[in-house]
């Protein structure tokens, strides 16, 4: 089946998902449609343009949306004070992001 990263535009309370606004997830398609015609999310366009090299591991919570700001490298991505300013990036994905660079030091 088919999926589609969608950002999260209120929190879905009470239907089983813990995300915040601004969050962004890759879902089921059939689970997507389901939360946008909710009215808890909206599609993700061009989430797979990667503007060339990227170094950034692959396992990276949020990678596709790092690349998409033109966050290239780790160096790029640990110069970054406020990682929710990403577009896309809400409290949940910037937490797995920071535990990941501090399982990851440079």
């Amino acid at each position: 089946m088919a999926k589609i990263w969608i950002t999260f535009l209120k929190s879905p309370t009470g239907i089983g998902y813990a995300y915040f606004a601004g969050d962004t997830a890759e879902f089921e398609e059939k689970t997507a449609h389901e939360l946008m015609s909710l009215g808890f999310a909206k599609p993700v366009y061009n989430i797979e343009s990667q503007n060339g090299y990227s170094d950034l591991p692959d396992d990276i919570p949020g990678r596709k949306l790092l690349i998409a700001a033109n966050i290239k490298t780790m160096e790029d991505l640990r110069s970054i004070n406020n990682i929710t300013d990403i577009e896309g990036i809400g409290k949940t994905v910037a937490g797995f992001i920071k535990g990941y660079l501090n399982k990851h030091p440079a």
